[in-house]
């Protein structure tokens, strides 16, 4: 199978794929994505690029997943168009993975979670982008915003959605690619 990750970081979810996976991370971090290809340099079909992820545009039909933690929340990113694009570049019957915070809060505690268990996060660029989608206290990326929007995005359907994640820091969201044509 093949593995598109967007907002790869330094690789870590390559980490916990099968070697016969090829695997494509693009983070907009020249630093993050250097030390992506250290880690992962003796890994054979990986690879790494340094790319705006508002600009990124995969080839349609290129995945069996795309997996995007954290990522469609970000400064600068239009979050709606890169998950556009996600559904795009999948196979029909391909998954997207989407996780993101579910308040300023519950991304303090998934922050804590992640560095504890010796990740990196850009905790100020999330906390910037997550507070572009709060206003009065109602999240934007809300379990029922991403229901929503979703289906308009291209063809697909819900199988996974867990607002529990890191105790209830985050929402994860597994999404798979109806065999119809992709809607651009």
């Amino acid at each position: 199978g093949s593995v598109l990750e967007l907002g790869c970081g330094e690789g870590r979810v390559l980490d916990r794929l099968p070697a016969a996976v090829a695997y494509a991370g693009v983070d907009a971090a020249p630093e993050r994505i250097e030390r992506a290809r250290r880690r992962h340099a003796a890994r054979a079909g990986a690879s790494f690029a340094c790319a705006d992820l508002d600009e990124v545009a995969p080839d349609a039909g290129a995945y069996d997943a795309v997996v995007a933690l954290n990522t469609h929340q970000l400064p600068g990113v239009d979050g709606a168009r890169l998950l556009r694009r996600a559904l795009a570049a999948l196979r029909p019957g391909g998954r997207l993975v989407v996780l993101w915070p579910s308040s300023p809060q519950s991304l303090d505690r998934a922050v804590a979670i992640a560095r504890a268990a010796g990740a990196t996060l850009p905790a100020a660029r999330l906390r910037e982008g997550l507070a572009r989608y709060l206003g009065a206290g109602d999240n934007g990326w809300s379990t029922e915003g991403l229901v929503q929007l979703l289906p308009r995005l291209g063809p697909c359907e819900i199988e996974t959605l867990d607002p529990r994640v890191f105790d209830g820091a985050g929402v994860l969201a597994a999404v798979r690619k109806l065999a119809q044509e992709a809607i651009t």
